[in-house]
């Protein structure tokens, strides 16, 4: 009995080793919030997808549309991965438990029946009821990491479809290069066909780039955030550099007067981010990509026109 009350004494100690390295993640939690918005931006890029397979998609639409599911299914196998890993810690965690409530039930078994007094058969019964006091919050936590798991999991499998529909296209795409696969220009047919197709190859393009739109602002890992923190650093910076520029040039130092990019310090960071956004390397969305392409070059373009202080400074 007095062997009892010494295994009893430890059992705090056994419970919070097996608890307390199971504390909530911030990546767990972190999932669990973002899951919601990841099936519903999964759906519009699904909708997305399908419609520009049916369009008769180019390769570089193609290999845009492989950049995004890429990055997405990177990102969906992380999450499963982390997922993973905390349902297996939570499992080992109730094992553990389970042996050692299975220990102590038949010890409460064998004391009764050597009829031990009633005070260690009450010391049994606490410690069987602190493992069911640790064990619950751990089983329901499993059950909702699980229940995440399978969302991701749908996740990654409808991304890795998707991305093999993609394949498929850009292989049909090179493989019938060389192929004709409508009327020659001076065909009449072609014209005509072409005029009651235009209406809905419109239709499917703006769906298409709404959604590129979408993703970009609803999306934290396309960057937004980060391209307006890019745009706000890069305006004060260069802002500051027009006043020392002013400074230096009423002193008579004209080092900086050749370089104009101080004139519209504005602009000149705008560009700089515009470009940075249509860079194929950071993940935005193709249509996000091509208008900040058209907006760099007209922004590029108005300021170095002729007469402008870009022309000036040459």
């Amino acid at each position: 009995m007095a062997e009892v009350a010494t295994r009893a004494a430890q059992v705090p100690n056994l419970l919070r080793s097996v608890t307390e390295p199971l504390a909530p993640g911030a990546e767990v939690e972190l999932i669990r919030k973002r899951v919601p918005e990841l099936r519903e931006q999964i759906d519009l890029e699904v909708a997305a997808a399908s419609t520009i397979l049916h369009a008769d998609p180019t390769l570089d639409m193609i290999q845009a549309q492989q950049q995004v599911w890429q990055h997405r299914l990177l990102q969906t196998n992380e999450w499963l991965s982390l997922l993973t890993h905390r349902a297996s810690l939570l499992q080992a965690a109730l094992t553990r438990l389970a042996d050692l409530q299975q220990t102590w039930h038949e010890t409460l078994e064998v004391s009764k029946a050597a009829n031990a007094p009633g005070p260690v058969l009450a010391q049994i019964d606490a410690v069987l009821a602190d493992i069911d006091a640790a064990r619950t919050p751990i089983a329901s936590e499993r059950t909702a990491v699980l229940d995440l798991q399978s969302v991701v999991a749908e996740a990654v499998g409808r991304a890795s479809t998707v991305l093999a529909q993609f394949t498929q296209a850009q292989r049909r795409a090179m493989g019938g290069m060389l192929e004709r696969d409508s009327p020659p220009l001076w065909a009449g047919e072609g014209w005509a066909r072409a005029r009651a197709d235009l209406p809905e190859r419109i239709r499917r393009i703006a769906v298409v780039r709404w959604n590129d739109y979408v993703q970009y602002v609803r999306d934290p890992s396309r960057g937004m955030a980060l391209h307006i923190a890019i745009l706000a650093m890069l305006s004060a910076v260069f802002y500051a550099a027009r006043r020392g520029r002013r400074r230096w040039r009423a002193v008579g130092d004209d080092e900086l007067q050749t370089i104009a990019v101080f004139d519209r310090p504005y602009a000149a960071a705008l560009i700089v981010v515009l470009l940075i956004v249509s860079s194929p390397m950071f993940g935005v969305p193709f249509g996000v990509r091509r208008l900040c392409v058209c907006s760099s070059r007209r922004s590029s373009k108005s300021k170095c026109s002729p007469g402008s202080s870009c022309w000036d400074a040459r």
